[in-house]
């Protein structure tokens, strides 16, 4: 008997895992299938319900999400993880107050997931409550003193509200990231160069800096979506249609994917115009500089 059960949740986790790995392929349907098959098999694999339950965010079926959190929560009540990324995909739908909730339910149950902290100081400033979502944030910063996270996104809060500590304390997140094994997150560089662009409009400074962590992580998307903006602004036509293109290749969804396209393409004719009209180029130059 023990035998068999312990055969059932090795195919449930192995077709957890196929699943997993068909969703980030873009398969959605065919991630549908292994998982609702998976816990078909073991019912009580609350992470395939977690998947789920996001192939059907990916899908637009917010209701049976939902649903599918509520199955997780039946079969294992104390699982934080179901907990944060109910939180997420309630973020996500602009449900800021339930979504703290979740967060805060998740790190009550482990306390040692930085992203529940995190999640729950973003979703307080997205409530309007800044004093609590600092708190939260100084706090998480206090109490993991060797994660960079932190730093990172309490810089992007002060950052939207325009507050100059920010370019310190996403250097800091670098420095934490660059004495960390590989791989290296570079989120804090892009992050860097946009704080540099907004405060002194230094565009240079900006693109060295998402150079910088392309040459490190050649797949941060965040970074090559950000130069290839930078470089339109700047009627660099001909990088930013190599961004634009490198950003098609990155995509991790469909609305992404046609972004990126359009991008890409409405890029590739300007090229073709002005190389066609040069004496139109710098009317086109100043209509590209205020996109």
């Amino acid at each position: 008997m023990e035998q068999s059960i312990s055969w059932e949740i090795g195919k449930a986790e192995a077709l957890n895992l196929r699943g997993t790995f068909k969703f980030l392929m873009g398969d959605v349907s065919g991630a549908k299938d292994d998982l609702y098959e998976s816990v078909k098999i073991f019912p009580s694999l609350t992470q395939s319900w977690v998947k789920i339950a996001s192939v059907h965010m990916e899908q637009g079926e917010g209701i049976k999400a939902f649903e599918c959190f509520e199955e997780a929560i039946k079969h294992n009540p104390q699982d934080p993880d179901i907990y944060y990324h109910h939180g997420q995909v309630l973020f996500i739908t602009n449900e800021f107050k339930e979504a703290a909730d979740n967060y805060t339910k998740s790190s009550e149950l482990d306390d040692t997931f930085v992203f529940s902290h995190i999640q729950l100081a973003v979703a307080l400033y997205k409530m309007g409550e800044l004093a609590r979502s600092m708190a939260t944030f100084r706090w998480t910063m206090t109490n993991f003193p060797q994660r960079s996270e932190p730093q990172n996104y309490y810089g992007e809060l002060l950052l939207d509200q325009q507050l100059m500590d920010f370019i310190f304390l996403f250097n800091i997140s670098t420095h934490f990231h660059s004495t960390r094994p590989p791989p290296m997150n570079v989120l804090p560089l892009v992050n860097k160069g946009l704080a540099i662009y907004q405060w002194k409009q230094d565009i240079t400074a900006a693109e060295q800096c998402c150079d910088e962590a392309l040459r490190i992580d050649p797949e941060c998307e965040p970074a090559v979506a950000t130069l290839a903006q930078l470089s339109l602004q700047q009627g660099k036509i001909d990088r930013a249609v190599e961004m634009f293109k490198r950003q098609a290749e990155l995509a991790r969804s469909e609305p992404e994917l046609i972004n990126a396209l359009t991008y890409q393409y409405a890029s590739t004719a300007q090229l073709e115009f002005t190389r066609n009209y040069p004496e139109m180029a710098e009317q086109l130059a100043q209509i590209a500089r205020s996109m």
